[in-house]
């Protein structure tokens, strides 16, 4: 399953990303439930206290739980988290895998100081508990996989 993300979407990402640099940003992705389209995103501030805010980030779990009531009944809500690697890959740390949650999608941006970002989306397969890479979809291709 690929993840859609709209040209305008992405580019709140990337804004965000490039405004909190050299600190790791994150986000919340919402969608409709069990779907792979992101709607909408809602930047959040990275509430890791262990230091090395350039490698960590953390969502502070009151506003997950304040941003699920939000969307309680409805047909969408949070399908995925999005955070920043400052000058390094846009591959899951030891330290994201750890933290991952089954069923939701991770977009990892690749954040240099100079040049474009870049991004990719992953999953933890039950399985094995191993992160997988999914397909990511930006902009006009997004609709398509997003069966739009």
């Amino acid at each position: 399953m690929s993840l859609a993300i709209s040209r305008e979407i992405f580019e709140q990402m990337e804004r965000h990303a490039r405004g909190g640099f050299p600190l790791e940003c994150c986000g919340l992705m919402i969608g409709r439930l069990g779907g792979a389209a992101v709607e909408e995103v809602r930047p959040l501030k990275n509430a890791w206290q262990g230091g090395d805010l350039e490698r960590r980030y953390a969502i502070d779990p009151r506003d997950w739980i304040r941003i699920e009531k939000e969307f309680s009944g409805m047909e969408r809500g949070i399908i995925g988290v999005y955070h920043s690697h400052p000058r390094a890959s846009a591959q899951p740390s030891a330290f994201d895998a750890e933290r991952a949650w089954p069923n939701y999608f991770y977009l990892i941006l690749s954040v240099p100081e100079n040049g474009p970002i870049t991004a990719r989306c992953w999953k933890l397969d039950e399985k094995d508990a191993m992160m997988r890479e999914t397909e990511l979809a930006i902009g006009e291709g997004a609709r398509m996989a997003a069966g739009e």
